[in-house]
Order: structure tokens, then C-alpha cells, then sequence
């Protein structure tokens, strides 16, 4: 059992790249384990609604959180919030497909 997660919270809301796994901890926040560190790192402060998905992005540097109404991009390193935007309710596709296109758009606006 991975020290920092509750064993209740096992079956909650994930995501996981590489050497890093993320996951909704209490208060709003997101809680980072690293595995090469083997410990968590400082915890993210989430947004006001629960958290509904979690992908890792830029091979874990970044991370896209979507909650009912809202989509927030993390600089995980810096502990930081990018943005927040507002989600489209009637978006029938999943939080990854979303994080594919943030991705491709990334790479064509950064040389």
C-alpha cells in the first residue's frame, strides 16, 4: 500500500504515467506519488468540484483534471495551475482525447 493514499480511496479516480500516479485526495486537492522518489509530492490544490477524471500530459510534467463544469491544466514539477476552462456539457468524448489534442496544439504553438 502506497503510504499518503488511504486504502478506501484505492478505487477512486486515477491516472498514471511513467513514474507517477495522481489521484483526488481529500479537500480538493491532488495527490502525486512518484515512484523514482518514493514518496508523494506536494499536493495540488484542486478545483472546487469533485474530481471526475485525471491524465497525465507531456510524459507526466503535466496534468488535466476535469470536473463537471471544468477542465484545469497543472505544471506538476512547479505545483502550479496553468488554467482553468470551462467544459462542455454535452461532450460525449473522454478526458484523453481531450488531452491528445492539447498536445498536438502544444507542439505546433511551441517551436
Amino acid at each position: 500500500l502506497l503510504t499518503g493514499f488511504p486504502a478506501a480511496t484505492i478505487n477512486s479516480v486515477w491516472a498514471m504515467t511513467g513514474d507517477r500516479l495522481a489521484r483526488p485526495a481529500t479537500g480538493q486537492r491532488i495527490r502525486i506519488w512518484d515512484f523514482k522518489q518514493g514518496k508523494t509530492v506536494p499536493d495540488l490544490d484542486g478545483p472546487e468540484q469533485t474530481i471526475d477524471d485525471l491524465v497525465f500530459l507531456a510524459g507526466g510534467k503535466r496534468l488535466l483534471s476535469r470536473s463537471s463544469r471544468t477542465l484545469t491544466l497543472w505544471a506538476v514539477d512547479d505545483e502550479s495551475r496553468i488554467g482553468s476552462f470551462d467544459y462542455p456539457t454535452n461532450y460525449t468524448g473522454d478526458l484523453s482525447s481531450i488531452a491528445e489534442t492539447l498536445e498536438r496544439l502544444t507542439k505546433e504553438i511551441a517551436p
